[in-house]
C-alpha cells in the first residue's frame, strides 16, 4: 500500500511522456520535418486527462494514506513532494504546448490546402 502513491506517480510520468512523443511524431514538430501534421486524436486527449488524474490521485493517495505509511515511507514521500510536484507540472505543461502546436499545425496545412484548392478553381474559370 505504501507504494501506490508511487506507482501512481510513474504511471502519470509515463503517460504524460506518451503524450508527448506521440504529439511530436504525429504533429511532425521536429525541425525539418517536412511531413504533414495530423489533428491531435482522441485517443491523445484521453491520455492527457488520463495522466492529470493520475498526476493528482498520487498525491491524493498520499494525504489519504498517509497515516498508514512507515515512518520512512512518509518521510520519502514528504522530501520528494515539491520536486515532483514541479516534475509532473512541467510534464502536464509541455503536454499542452505540444497538442496545441500540433493542432495549430494541422489547422493551419489544412487551410493551406483547401485554399489552394480554390486558388486552382478561381484560376481555372
Amino acid at each position: 500500500m505504501s507504494m501506490l502513491p508511487l506507482i501512481v506517480w510513474c504511471l502519470a510520468a509515463v503517460l504524460s511522456l506518451a503524450v508527448c512523443g506521440v504529439c511530436v511524431m504525429s504533429g511532425a514538430l521536429m525541425p525539418g520535418d517536412g511531413r504533414s501534421a495530423s489533428m491531435v486524436s482522441w485517443s491523445v486527449t484521453g491520455m492527457h486527462f488520463m495522466s492529470v488524474i493520475a498526476a493528482a490521485g498520487s498525491y491524493l493517495l498520499f494525504i489519504v494514506g498517509s497515516r498508514r505509511f512507515s515512518a520512512s515511507m512518509n518521510g520519502f514521500y514528504r522530501s520528494v513532494g515539491v520536486v515532483s510536484a514541479v516534475i509532473i507540472v512541467a510534464l502536464i505543461l509541455a503536454q499542452l504546448v505540444l497538442i496545441v502546436l500540433q493542432a495549430r499545425k494541422a489547422q493551419h496545412q489544412q487551410m493551406d490546402r483547401v485554399l489552394s484548392g480554390v486558388a486552382e478553381r478561381n484560376h481555372g474559370e
